[in-house]
């Protein structure tokens, strides 16, 4: 247990970095004013573009650092993920604005944003797997899920430096500098983590085979099902949809409706992170006591009848703790993959593993924020707020289905009902 909690340590620090990723979501509607044109017509619009930019490379950022981690070890993706998240700080906090040198500020801001996104679900990934290699039912599940926790500490932990920015009017650079040390602690802290477990048997396994090479090419290349696949994606696609809506596109209601400014929208996205953290961390805790899966199909029992009152509520909303209300159960009971991402990740072969979870996550990611983000603006200006279901039922439809083909593979093997 000591080491467990020695590594569950390292990969949370070093799963802050996500501070380091979402300090600019955050803080958008400032930094998108130094260093892009402000001459936007469509607000909706430009912040649909500024936050999905994060997300487009991360499909290959899953393919090349899933190789890395497939073939060199998780130790390595996680070491390298962190000091590219890092160097990307870095290099924003030294970044003129758009004033100073023109469309090259847009251009250098947009790669670094497509770097961190890249380098996000590499690091991401490998602390998950890294975390379920090292170990057992039914523990797995709590431990994976307080890594997966950590990322949205770090969500937070943006929202409220934010928050300070703006109200003391502290020049935002320190912001990045200080997201650039974070991820060079990260890298120091993960140094001193040995391999994963299972990485190590399973390498060890085939270097002790020798002479039987047909065997430890069996072993290498071990098949994965392609149902496996589809329902990891399909699991996937439920979490981007409502983290888009809860935190965007109700940021953009309440600037419409209410008339919040910047530093309003920021401190209501503060209260909802620390909903989303108190929610998430009972249900990781439950995990003690209830399959992760059983946790996950309840939380739909709730969401799925509120998912059809959503045009009423926004409609005849007549304050901000209106569209708080749908914000928190969109968050808490919404279509997240914690605490069952231990069980998802171990239905991949060891040395695929890393390669399927990062791409398909990645995957699922950038198409469902694209269509989200823009599709909102979209269908919310041709349907009104009814056109939001558009989006919602069939993504509800496809996690869902995900969620009941994982139910029976753990049926199946017995796990279910432990």
């Amino acid at each position: 247990m000591q080491i467990k909690t020695k590594n569950l340590l390292a990969l949370s620090a070093g799963t802050l970095e996500y501070f380091d990723l979402m300090i600019y979501v955050h803080m958008a509607a400032v930094l998108n004013e130094i260093f892009f044109m402000k001459s936007i017509n469509n607000y909706a619009w430009y912040t649909a573009f500024a936050f999905c930019s994060t997300f487009l490379l991360k499909p290959f950022g899953g393919v090349f650092f899933g190789y890395l981690g497939d073939r060199y070890g998780r130790k390595s993706v996680l070491i390298s993920t962190t000091t590219l998240m890092a160097i990307c700080c870095m290099v924003l906090s030294i970044t003129p604005s758009y004033e100073e040198i023109g469309f090259t500020a847009a251009i250098i801001v947009t790669i670094c944003r497509l770097l961190q996104g890249l380098s996000s679900i590499g690091e991401s990934t490998s602390s998950e797997i890294y975390m379920a290699e090292q170990t057992q039912k039914p523990e797995r599940y709590y431990y994976t899920g307080i890594v997966a926790y950590a990322g949205v500490v770090g969500t937070v932990a943006a929202l409220v430096v934010a928050k300070i920015i703006l109200a003391l009017g502290i020049n935002w650079r320190f912001v990045f500098f200080a997201g650039a040390v974070i991820g060079f602690i990260g890298f120091y802290i993960r140094v001193q983590l040995h391999e994963s477990f299972d990485f190590q048997q399973t390498k060890k396994k085939i270097q002790s085979l020798g002479k039987n090479a047909a065997y430890a090419k069996s072993i290498l290349e071990q098949k994965t099902s392609y149902y496996n696949i589809f329902a990891y994606f399909c699991v996937f696609c439920g979490w981007p949809i409502c983290f888009y809506f809860s935190y965007v596109h109700c940021g953009n209601i309440l600037k419409e409706k209410f008339d919040f400014t910047k530093e309003a929208i920021i401190h209501q996205n503060l209260l909802l992170g620390i909903c989303n953290l108190c929610g998430l961390y009972f249900w990781i805790h439950l995990t003690k006591f209830i399959h992760p899966i059983k946790i996950l199909l309840a939380k739909t029992v709730v969401f799925v009848p509120l998912m059809f009152f959503i045009p009423t509520i926004i409609d005849t909303a007549t304050s901000n703790y209106d569209i708080f209300f749908l914000q928190v159960m969109f968050i808490v009971f919404g279509h997240s993959t914690i605490p069952a991402k231990g069980v998802f990740l171990m239905y991949f072969p060891t040395l695929s593993r890393f390669t399927w979870a990062a791409f398909l996550n990645g995957l699922s990611h950038v198409l469902l924020y694209i269509i989200t983000s823009f599709g909102l603006v979209y269908l919310v200006k041709e349907y009104s707020n009814k056109g939001i279901l558009i989006i919602f039922i069939p993504i509800t439809i496809i996690f869902i289905s995900g969620l009941l083909f994982f139910r029976k593979k753990e049926i199946e093997q017995g796990y279910y009902n432990q």
